[in-house]
């Protein structure tokens, strides 16, 4: 008898082991009882489902198939955002007015330069995804105005 074959081929057991590590897997709400979610270090992987589960389950065959596809080009997989490994450490130069600046800035704080440009980084990351969360609700605003503007136009 012979095998029966599906749509989806399976991962293999290196496949699954790297999709074990700590990648950075994203869920957003997308309105209308819909859920995105992508994995930051699969550029282009992406999945929706109606509910959270549904849409992780979906990003999870996606990214089997992307690094299936990745690896298959010759391409080593991406590292995780998220390596434990590192020192938190980078080098940074800066133009010499603009590092005159932040000393000035860091010293009026009575913090260090190092400091100073740590709290920026933090403020900036922070300023990002409260952006990011702020456009999603303008826009479930906009469609619930569009809804309801439709709505009343037909009674």
């Amino acid at each position: 008898m012979p095998k029966r074959t599906t749509s989806r081929t399976r991962a293999p057991a290196h496949v699954k082991k790297l999709l074990a590590q700590t990648y950075a897997r994203i869920l957003t709400p997308e309105g209308d009882d819909q859920y995105g979610a992508e994995i930051l270090e699969f550029p282009g992987c992406s999945a929706q489902g109606s509910t959270p589960a549904e849409a992780y389950a979906n990003l999870e065959r996606a990214a089997e198939v992307w690094l299936m596809d990745w690896l298959s080009q010759g391409k080593e997989a991406p590292r995780p955002l998220t390596n434990t490994a590192t020192s938190g450490r980078f080098a940074l130069r800066l133009p010499t007015g603009l590092y005159v600046r932040a000393s000035q800035a860091a010293a009026r704080e009575r913090v260090s330069l190092n400091q100073y440009i740590a709290n920026a980084v933090a403020e900036r990351v922070g300023a990002s995804t409260t952006l990011s969360a702020f456009d999603g609700m303008v826009s479930e605003v906009r469609k619930l105005r569009s809804t309801a503007s439709g709505q009343h136009a037909r009674l």
